[in-house]
Parts: structure tokens; sequence; C-alpha cells
């Protein structure tokens, strides 16, 4: 008993630390965000340290200060696209900031698209004249491609990085299966799909990847494999040959030069020079010109301290409204960084009722969700353009299966020619216990009025009946699907037909096959729907779900304290640190997504790594 008694009081001390722990983080969170944020000002000569953290995203998750810190590593997890490009558009005018210095070391990386878009944002602002230069103690393949934009990329040369100098691995899918576990345990799925290569469905019925859809999968990866190398050899005046000798024998190359990575890298001209921090800082000195101590400013403290100089939105100016989609589609109201039915036909209703929005930009990054869901998103498009607007549909990372669905009837599509698209096919799933079940002695019987009665119950199993009714309908969708895209993309349904099975294409091929009608970023989209709309004088207001004040609060906590703690405030995130935490990160929320019976128009294979 007493040893009982000591184990519990133990436990009792260890949650009351670790409850104790959290809250002291969380209260240095606001009392460094309340009191930092009024300080904040530019340098009359200083450096802009652009300092992305986690994934990049097009629109970040509303998080807790609790979720934020559990979601690990330092700086938070993830950074928008707008918040970096915005501040590389503010620094290019203004006089006060001499160039720009990529801090990519808490970066995880992003969707492809995503990353040409900053890299493109990078070169927009060396356009003005004013230099930019990456350091890193190492770069992995995302953050190399950001850092290949810069005009100088430097490397510790003393760096213990368990990965040194630069490793580009590639780009591949792999999922993983659950056949065999299904089998063990007895759970039968019932598996619906429409479309030869709706692969989605795959890891309920193989052990592995079929030969079909491994095809599919290498086509559209070698594309965006192509695309990667063609920019960094472009940008860093590489030949691809030797990208190629680089990437494909990278291991036989290291081993070479004992496994001196930045060595290697180096001879490889991928970067400029090995130094330490401190012979950084006197290159910095040199290119910036800056004798004194080196000024730096973090993005997130320059965008708040330019906020009240960055513009408003003039009145009585006919102005475009850009709304945000982005994450998996569900039914109802959903927060940022989700695309909620009703919570994104509000923003378009929004759109449509305000008479100084002359055209809508709605930008897209999502590999789709609920079919219910997608539609209702389609019809408020479609009456949006109804009541004399266009709406121009513009492409991020992803924007596959139900995120096609939704971007179909646009007036025009803008992808990025790295964006993930396509997918047009639709699947369901439904699971049986019952087998399971009789294996320890729980069954279930009984009686309906008709051979649907209690069809959808998981502890019995599928009836004829419903499976029949389950095909129809998805064929059906799958149908609809179809003729969406003929209306939308003026297609005959066997053109259509010939794109969709389930099939993923990059921004490349759906170019060359109808399903986009050009290349460009957000601003070309804009462009566009202003000149579709006969605007020649307009503002571009952006649209989104409000927060409530205690929300505000908390994201504004959030982002002050990770600016202001940087890595003095980094809380290593216990659960990366778990094998396949990622993916099982991943399934949970495909869980989420599927928890009531529906038709899904979702890529899950879209997910690059």
């Amino acid at each position: 008993m007493n040893i009982l008694r000591a184990i519990w009081n133990g436990i009792t001390m260890v949650k009351q630390t670790v409850t104790n722990l959290l809250f002291i983080i969380i209260v240095v969170f606001i009392i460094v965000a309340l009191t930092d944020v009024e300080t904040v000002s530019v340098p009359d000569k200083g450096i802009l340290k652009l300092h992305p953290t986690g994934n990049l995203v097009l629109q970040r998750q509303v998080t807790s200060p609790f979720g934020q810190l559990v979601s690990g590593s330092g700086g938070g997890a993830e950074t928008s696209l707008v918040e970096l490009t915005n501040a590389l558009e503010r620094a290019q005018n203004d006089e006060r900031i001499t160039g720009v210095v990529l801090n990519l070391n808490d970066f995880s990386g992003g969707a492809p698209a995503l990353l040409s878009e900053l890299g493109n944002a990078i070169d927009r602002f060396r356009d003005t004249g004013k230099p930019v230069v990456a350091f890193g103690s190492s770069f992995n393949q995302s953050q190399y491609f950001v850092a290949a934009h810069a005009e100088a990329v430097y490397l510790h040369h003393d760096s213990v990085d368990l990965f040194s100098g630069v490793v580009m691995s590639g780009y591949g899918v792999y999922p993983t299966y659950f056949k065999s576990a299904l089998d063990r345990f007895k759970v039968r799925y019932h598996v619906f799909r429409a479309g030869e290569f709706k692969s989605a469905v795959e890891p309920y019925l193989r052990d592995n990847m079929s030969t079909e859809t491994r095809q599919i999968n290498l086509s559209w990866l070698g594309s965006l494999w192509d695309q990667y190398a063609t920019t960094v050899a472009e940008r860093r005046g590489v030949e691809k040959r030797a990208f190629k000798e680089y990437t494909q024998q990278y291991a036989r190359l290291l081993g070479e030069n004992n496994g001196d990575g930045g060595q290697l890298a180096l001879a490889y001209g991928l970067v400029d020079e090995l130094v330490a921090p401190h012979e950084f800082d006197q290159r910095l000195e040199q290119r910036f010109e800056m004798t004194d101590n080196l000024a730096f400013i973090n993005h997130r403290d320059y965008l708040t301290a330019t906020e009240l100089s960055a513009g408003l939105e003039r009145p009585d100016t006919k102005k475009v409204a850009v709304i945000i989609a982005s994450g998996v589609i569900l039914d109802g109201y959903q927060p940022p960084g989700t695309i909620g039915a009703d919570s994104l036909a509000q923003l378009l209703q929004q759109a449509q009722d305000n008479p100084d929005v002359g055209a809508v930009v709605l930008r897209i990054d999502s590999p789709g969700g609920s079919a219910t869901a997608a539609e209702y998103i389609r019809q408020k498009v479609l009456h949006v353009q109804e009541s004399g607007k266009p709406v121009v549909m513009s492409m991020s990372g992803y924007a596959a299966s139900g995120g096609y669905w939704i971007a179909a009837p646009g007036n025009r599509i803008f992808a990025m020619p790295n964006t993930v698209t396509g997918s047009i096919g639709a699947y369901a799933l439904f699971p049986s216990l019952s087998d399971t079940l009789s294996e320890y002695g729980v069954n279930t019987d009984g009686v309906g009025t008709t051979p649907l009665a209690g069809a959808l119950d998981p502890f019995r199993p599928l009836v004829p009946d419903m499976r029949s009714v389950l095909e129809s309908s998805l064929n059906r969708t799958y149908s609809r699907f179809v003729n969406v895209v003929g209306d939308g993309r003026k297609l005959n349904q066997s053109d259509v037909l010939a794109l969709a099975d389930g099939r993923v294409w990059t921004g490349n091929d759906a170019m060359a096959h109808g399903l986009i009608d050009s290349f460009g970023t957000l601003e070309d989209a804009v462009a566009s729907a202003a000149l579709l709309a006969g605007l020649t004088g307009y503002d571009v207001t952006r649209l989104q779900v409000t927060l409530s004040p205690s929300e505000q609060l908390m994201r504004r906590i959030i982002d002050q304290g990770i600016s202001v703690c940087g890595t003095l405030c980094n809380v290593e995130d216990p659960i990366s640190l778990i094998p396949g935490a990622e993916e099982v990160r991943w399934l949970i929320r495909q869980q989420a997504a599927m928890s009531r019976p529906a038709i899904y128009l979702q890529c899950l294979e879209c997910r690059v790594q």
C-alpha cells in the first residue's frame, strides 16, 4: 500500500509540475506580447530578417497558446505565405531596409507551389537592387529551394547537424497500407470508388501501391521534380547534369568527401562559402555597407511596426475581394485553415452584397473533402457570378478533387506550374466490425420494416441493397463531377473523362489539358478579375472569417511571443519525436473529416513528401 501511495504521489507531483510549467510559459508569452508590441520600431538602417518557422501555409489555423506550444519547435507550427510576401513587398521601397537575410533553420517546408511563390517574391525584392543573402547550419530540400533565390548562400562550416550541407531527397508519396492489419482484426472496409486511379482508397484494399497508381504518381512527381531542378539550376548557375549527379548519387559523393556535406555542396556550386557565424556577420557588414553594429528586424516585428503606414483602402473605390479557401472541405462553419461550406458561402455572400466589390478572387489551397460541401460552395460561386461579378480562381499549393470541384466554375483559373490539381474522382468508405465482434462473442441481430433498416450500423454486415444504393449514389456523384468540370471548362464529356479517373496533374499538365487558363500568382488573378469587371482603379480587400476578440488576442499573443522569444522559448515537440507522427496526425484529420457517412472528393496522395 505504501508503494502504491508513493507512486500515486509521484504521478501527482509530475502532473502539477508539468501544469505549472505550461502555465508559466503561457504567462511569459502574454507578458512578452503585451509589453513588447507597442515598442517595436524599424531601425534607421537595418536588415529585414525573414524567419519562417514550421510549415509554409496559405492560411494559418487558429491555435490556442497550449496548442501552439504542443505543435512544437520554437517558432510555431505554421507561417503564412502572406506575412512573408507582405513583409518583402513593404520593404522594397522602405529606405530604412537595406536588404534581407534568410534564416531558414526553423523552416520545415511547404507545398512546391507555395515555395515557388515565396521565391518569386524574393526575386521581386532583389529587382529593386537590394541584396538578399541566406545562411544556415544546413539546408533541407525546401529550405534550399528558398535559399537558392538569394544572391549569396552561406553555410556554417563547423555544422554538426545530422544531415550537413545541402540535402535534396526528391519528392515522394508513401501512403500507409492497412489491409493485412484489417484482415488480422477481421475489420471489413467496404470501399466504393469512381475513377480508375482514385488511389485514396488503396490503403484499405492492398498492402502496397498498385502498378497503375505507381506509374501515375511517378509521372506527376517527376514533373514537380523537374521544375524544382530547373529552378535551382537557373538560380544557382548549376548545370542540370551536375544537379542530377548530386541528387542521384549523393550517398556515394558524400562518402568520397569523408561525410563533409558542406564541402560537397561548395564543390557543386550550391553554396558560395563556408563560414562561421561571426564571419557571416563580417560578410553582411561588407555586403550591406554597415560598418557599425548590424541592426536586424524580424519580419513579424516589421509587419507590426509598418501596419499603420501600409496603406488604407480608399473609400468610394471599387474593390476586388480576395477570399482564401484553405484546408480540407467540410460542412458547416469552420475556423481559418479549414474550408467550411457555410463559412465560405458567407464570405462569398458578403462580396456579392457589397456594392463596392466589383470582382472576387477565390484563393484555393485544398486537397478536397466533402462532396456535399464542395457543391454548396460551387453553387454560391455561381450566384456571385449571376449577380454580375466575375469570380477568378487562384490555385496555390493544391486544388485537387473537391478543391477542383469548387474551382471549375471560375471565369478564369490561374495556377502555378507546380500546383497539384485534378484528381477528378470520388469515393466512399464504410467499415463493418461484425466479424471482429463475433470473435469475442458479440453479435447483432434484429428485425426491420425495410431492407435498409439498420443498414448503416457498422456492427452489422453490409446488406446487398445498401451496397447497391451506395454504388448508385457514388456513380451519380462522379457523373456530376464530370459535368461540373465540363460546364465550367467548356469541355465535352469524353474530354473530361479522359482527364478524370482520379488522375493527379501538375499545373503544367493542367494547362496542356485545358483544366486551367494561365500560369500566375494571386496578383495576376486579381488583375484578371479587375479586367473582367472593367475596373480601372481599384483596391484589394481581403474577406475572412471574423475572429472573436479573445481569438484575436490569442493570435496576437502567439505571434508576439514567437517573434520575441525566438529560440529562447524553443520547446521540442514531443510528438514529432515519434516515427511516423506526421502520418498519424494526417490520418486523424482524415478520420475526423469522415466522421459521418458521405461521399468524399479528396486527394490523399497529393501530400508530397
